[in-house]
């Protein structure tokens, strides 16, 4: 205090402004994972540097409807980490949408462990199908039945026999 004291001359309300303005910063920024350290560096920057900070509020802004699971998984990781992790995740979410490009999944209304198991019935049926077509008594397979409903009827009757 003794450097800013100049008695009558004193800026008592932009040292009552910069109070107001270090106990705001400081319990904004207390909320935060690290938010002590990142205080601390904020109240530890010169005048210009925390104008520039300013330049970058639209920006800053931009992160804020950011999913609280999401932030959750930013804890602790510098910026990087965090990039070269979502980044890794970007590509592995667009290698999964490239499966259906069309976005013909995105129509049926199921869920997708039922959209999968689907699936692999479907292919079941196919590899049976080809099994049965390279048969030699494929025509007598066929007359039993295609439906699960004849097919239990014929073994059913082959049972009773």
């Amino acid at each position: 205090m003794d450097r800013h004291w100049r008695g009558l001359r004193t800026p008592f309300e932009s040292i009552s402004a910069g109070i107001k303005l270090r106990s705001f910063i400081e319990t904004k920024l207390s909320s935060f994972p690290l938010g002590g350290k990142i205080t601390a560096k904020v109240l530890s920057l010169k005048p210009d540097q925390f104008e520039l900070l300013g330049t970058h509020a639209a920006l800053a802004q931009r992160f804020l409807p950011i999913s609280p699971t999401l932030k959750c998984r930013l804890d602790g990781q510098s910026v990087g980490q965090s990039l070269a992790m979502l980044n890794t995740e970007v590509e592995d979410l667009q290698e999964f949408l490239a499966l259906d490009p069309d976005m013909e999944l995105s129509r049926i209304e199921l869920p997708i462990e039922q959209i999968a198991k689907i699936a692999e019935l479907r292919k079941s049926r196919n590899l049976l199908a080809k099994h049965i077509d390279a048969m030699p008594l494929r025509h007598a397979i066929e007359a039993i039945g295609r439906t699960k409903d004849r097919i239990n009827c014929a073994t059913a009757a082959v049972a009773w026999i």
